[in-house]
């Protein structure tokens, strides 16, 4: 008998452990989520480097041969790997956000609230106000209104404030916008060279 509760103290301590370092992990694996997506968008900026060198080098030097095929051929290549980074942009999103709802069903099956631990990750709108309908909130719901509320209606309650507009301009964080603007650029370029091939 002295040995099984021994057994279940060292249990209840493992098992109040594991609790206590589930945050890091998470934080971790969001961490480790990020640095491969500034990986990503790091050798995204080389490709598309190479890229319009390449069709710099191939304009200024007008080489004998059809340099504007080149340049379709050079601006599908950058169109296909700007909507790679996108694609990769949203799957790493994605993942964060399963890692957010890994850590919330955690927090839920153990029953225990947010602030009893440090953030896993620096809180958003988008993460903080997920829940619309106020009647189904939770205590550890609350807590991120609150946490919102601190954050972004201090100062100003009108809708009008510019912690307010900036909150919603999440679409132009670099590792969103930098691919879309170089969509943008080489679907110009693809055209604008299929266009003076129908003039010539």
């Amino acid at each position: 008998m002295c040995d099984k509760q021994i057994d279940d103290e060292t249990k209840k301590i493992i098992d109040e452990e594991v609790q206590r370092s589930y945050h890091n992990v998470i934080r971790q694996m969001i961490k480790d989520e990020n640095e491969i997506r500034n990986q990503r968008s790091n050798w995204f900026l080389v490709i598309q480097g190479f890229l319009v060198a390449g069709c710099c080098e191939l304009y200024a030097n007008k080489c004998q041969c059809n340099i504007y095929d080149l340049i379709l051929i050079i601006s599908s290549i950058g169109i296909v790997s700007s909507l790679s980074l996108v694609y990769a942009s949203w799957r790493s999103e994605k993942s964060i956000q399963m890692l957010l709802a890994v850590w919330d069903i955690f927090i839920i099956d153990c029953n225990k609230k947010y602030k009893n631990f440090p953030p896993v990750v620096a809180l958003t709108h988008g993460i903080i106000n997920r829940y619309k309908n106020k009647e189904q909130l939770t205590d550890n719901d609350y807590r991120e209104l609150e946490i919102f509320n601190k954050m972004y209606n201090k100062k100003s309650k009108t809708k009008c404030s510019l912690e307010f507009i900036l909150n919603k301009c999440d679409f132009m964080l670099p590792f969103r916008s930098i691919p879309v603007i170089f969509i943008i650029a080489w679907i110009a370029v693809f055209f604008i060279i299929l266009n003076y091939h129908a003039n010539k």
